[in-house]
């Protein structure tokens, strides 16, 4: 029985070892640049610790967001200033951004509106 705790406890610490490290940080800051196909939409996005400011690339329109960082993977957009319908439509709104996949080129995100159930999921590609 001890031999089977012991064996136990050293696999389940041998798993953790192996898990990926969180890459979060590394997506912090930067430029950024998504595409929607779908929709036939592309931003860049510039981000540093505090401010994010997306740029339409189709009509070069600009929007800037405080970013509140609630932990490594985890972020707040609240609007500042940009296109009057997207002010009116994210006033006394906030969108919860959790980074879920990180690789090489990029990350994958997972955002929801405040007090709204739809999840929009896309890949932010980093822009060297």
């Amino acid at each position: 029985m001890k031999l089977f705790i012991i064996w136990s406890i050293l696999l389940l610490l041998g798993g953790f070892s192996v898990l990926p490290e969180n890459k979060c940080e590394a997506y912090k800051t930067g430029k950024f640049r998504i595409v929607d196909k779908k929709n036939k939409l592309e931003f860049t996005i510039e981000r540093n610790d505090t401010l994010q400011t997306e740029t339409n690339m189709a009509d070069g329109q600009k929007a800037r967001f405080r970013v509140n960082w609630l932990s490594d993977c985890r972020y707040t957009l609240t609007v500042i200033d940009g296109p009057r319908e997207l002010t009116d439509f994210y006033k006394d709104k906030m969108l919860i951004v959790d980074i879920v996949k990180t690789n090489d080129e990029g990350y994958y995100s997972s955002s929801r509106l405040e007090g709204f159930d739809r999840v929009s999921k896309v890949f932010l590609k980093k822009i060297h």
